[in-house]
């Protein structure tokens, strides 16, 4: 949905963009982050190795004395976040169809970006712009995650004139010569592969 907002004028968004769209405005980052940020704190168990109780333990009770200890932890962390009401900005428009035309409006008021990759991958390396929008099928290549999340954007300074002409771009690895996650040694050194583009400024 962004990407259509984004290089896209007239902006016309499918139903299901739409919901794409209202459930990106509804979750909240913040809250999830804030979440973690807690759950983080509160993971300060004394490691079952280091502790000296008056009277040694065997295996079996030493691990069940810790697990007792977390599941303790655990619960005092529910009650004492649950029913209550994690402070929000008032300045945030509630998220509704009716409301995501605010939005589109924004978009609207921004210059049309062009995607680099979507314009050349195409004549370079056909075989592989398989996304919706000619993108590469992935960017990032991770263990539990391979989607297309790294675009290169430019936009023309005059409107309607092309002030940017894109004569090079790396091409970009497919599906079926990845296999685990990436990092890995001697592979590539992120999960995102490398993007990179050559142009030429008129």
């Amino acid at each position: 949905m962004t990407y259509a907002a984004l290089t896209q004028r007239p902006i016309n968004l499918n139903a299901y963009q739409q919901n794409e769209l209202e459930q990106s405005i509804l979750f909240d980052f913040r809250a999830v982050k804030d979440e973690e940020e807690d759950l983080g704190e509160d993971n300060d168990l004394t490691p079952a190795d280091s502790m000296t109780p008056a009277e040694p333990l065997n295996n079996t009770e030493s691990e069940t004395s810790t697990l007792s200890a977390a599941i303790q932890k655990a619960e005092n962390y529910l009650n004492a976040h649950s029913g209550n009401e994690a402070e929000r900005p008032t300045n945030i428009t509630p998220a509704s169809f009716e409301n995501n035309a605010l939005v589109i409006q924004h978009h609207s008021a921004n210059p049309v970006l062009r995607s680099l990759y979507s314009e050349g991958l195409k004549l370079c390396q056909p075989d592989n712009a398989v996304n919706a929008f000619g993108e590469p099928p992935f960017t990032n290549w991770a263990q539990g995650y391979r989607e297309t999340l790294d675009y290169l954007f430019l936009v023309d300074e005059e409107s309607g004139k092309d002030t940017v002409r894109l004569t090079g771009l790396l091409k970009m690895p497919r599906i079926d010569e990845m296999g685990e996650g990436e990092p890995q040694e001697g592979r590539f050194p992120s999960d995102h592969v490398c993007l990179i583009a050559e142009v030429e400024l008129l």
